[in-house]
């Protein structure tokens, strides 16, 4: 269950990384025109904001790490776990950037609280340790 969601919030954030680098790429060439079809704002409400530039440089990596960590969790992978709550932690930063700049994202907030909720789990946790009895000790 927590690999599928890892690999919906990945899918996620991917979107919303290529849909936030699109309108950095129009206003960068100048397609004002375009911009204002696609949102109904004005020429002055069009200039990207900081966390805008952070969202594109940002969230596209997130996603590709959180895909990673979802294959990771299916197949329960050694470091699947680390990847998820880093990636969990990386993404509630940035939404505390997005919150402090003006543009709160309540959403992947709450969502990457539940993940990591579900992640501190005890039984989560013990199925990504290592197993204690295959160790042998030397002679």
């Amino acid at each position: 269950m927590l690999g599928f969601l890892l690999f919906v919030q990945g899918l996620l954030l991917c979107t919303l990384g290529l849909l936030s680098g699109a309108a950095l790429y129009l206003f960068l060439t100048g397609n004002f025109e375009e911009i204002t079809r696609w949102t109904g704002l004005s020429a002055e409400a069009q200039r990207p904001a900081l966390p805008d530039w952070i969202a594109t440089l940002i969230l596209f990596p997130l996603s590709l790490l959180s895909v990673v960590a979802a294959v990771g969790f299916m197949r329960l992978g050694r470091n699947a776990w680390l990847y998820a709550m880093f990636v969990q932690g990386a993404i509630l930063l940035t939404s505390l950037l997005f919150y402090f700049r003006g543009k709160p994202d309540y959403f992947s907030m709450g969502f990457s609280v539940f993940i990591v909720i579900y992640l501190n789990y005890a039984e989560v946790r013990a199925s990504f340790r290592p197993p204690q009895g295959d160790i042998e000790a030397p002679l």
